[in-house]
């Protein structure tokens, strides 16, 4: 017996071709729309913070979970594709609307290759991060701030805002509520900058 080209789902569609072909069009400005925003978030974080000099976005590619993060071009491997510094993660639509994927994730993120250019151990350029950031951090705000130490490249991961927050901010307002969101939350990461300075010996 033949197996059946098409599925279910996809008879339905292809039974409304001209009705999916538009829906798909609208998605496809919706995902322009929303990666646009991300933009902003850079804009007001570069305001924000010049020491900031590099960005990376990657929000709508199917391939990753998005992705944003900020960089120092004086850092090693800073002009990367994934730089050290900080991200946040997870920001994707269809993660974002689907209840099973996991919320945001805010790190700072330091990546071997980084230490492999100054010619230091990973262990040891994470250990130097994590003696400053809690310099830096009072134990009640290390607490609060600091989800956990790192299990992978990561040496900190950061509690973060929800999925609810991020949705319910791109409705009103043209989406002022995500771009301000995301930039106090890059903001609060930026206490932890010397940190990282300190880790690479800046």
């Amino acid at each position: 017996m033949s197996k059946q080209l098409l599925n279910e789902a996809e008879l339905l569609l292809f039974g409304h071709w001209e009705q999916a072909t538009h829906l798909e069009r609208s998605l496809e400005r919706i995902r322009q729309k929303y990666s646009a925003l991300y933009s902003q978030v850079a804009d007001e974080v570069r305001k924000a913070h010049p020491k900031l000099d590099g960005n990376v976005t990657y929000i709508t590619q199917r391939w990753g979970d998005g992705t944003i993060g900020f960089s120092r071009k004086c850092w090693p491997e800073g002009a990367g594709d994934w730089p050290p510094g900080l991200w946040i993660e997870n920001l994707r639509l269809e993660i974002l609307v689907d209840d099973s994927a996991p919320p945001p994730l805010a790190t700072i993120w330091i990546p071997p290759k980084a230490c492999k250019v100054l010619g230091k151990d990973v262990s040891f350029v994470r250990e130097r991060f994590q003696t400053r950031a809690r310099e830096i951090l009072t134990p009640d705000e290390f607490k609060r701030h600091i989800l956990c130490d790192g299990t992978d490249n990561s040496v900190l991961y950061i509690r973060t805002i929800s999925k609810r927050e991020l949705i319910e901010g791109i409705s009103p307002d043209e989406g002022h509520g995500l771009v301000q969101a995301l930039a106090r939350e890059i903001d609060e990461m930026t206490l932890l900058l010397p940190a990282i300075d300190e880790a690479f010996g800046s």
